[in-house]
């Protein structure tokens, strides 16, 4: 009798525990639903820091690069979702990627507002891939 009231008490410990963490992990993932990639940029992403020590010439070398990054990235995503369960490979693969670099960019255009560095440069455009050729 004692070793099965043991037993009941361990597996209903073991349930709860179980439902607590399928709650934390649900509510953890509840807060991604609410972002949208290419919605609102939090400082979540990125080092609010990181390019405060560079000057107007550095800042237009680290945008021309992540420019050219997120242009990648978006390239990638287009290319993923075009498969079978492209959405999610996108979303698994470059979302969060696409999330930080587009964070980053942000920054940078940030920092070099507050620098008074002038018009950004123009983004990069998208990186040109030659078609394939079918034998």
């Amino acid at each position: 009798m004692l070793l099965s009231s043991r037993t009941a008490r361990i597996t209903r410990c073991r349930t709860i525990a179980g439902a607590l963490g399928v709650i934390l992990i649900a509510g953890g993932l509840g807060g991604c639903a609410g972002t949208s990639i290419g919605g609102p940029r939090t400082s979540a992403f990125v080092d609010p820091a990181r390019y405060d020590l560079y000057n107007c010439t550095q800042l237009d070398e680290a945008r021309k690069a992540t420019s050219a990054r997120v242009a990648q990235l978006e390239s990638l995503m287009a290319k993923a979702k075009t498969g079978a369960a492209g959405g999610l490979v996108s979303a698994v693969a470059y979302e969060s990627d696409y999330a930080k670099e587009r964070a980053n960019l942000d920054l940078i255009d940030d920092t070099r507002r507050s620098n008074n560095c002038g018009e950004a440069a123009p983004a990069a455009p998208p990186p040109h891939q030659a078609p394939r050729e079918r034998r």
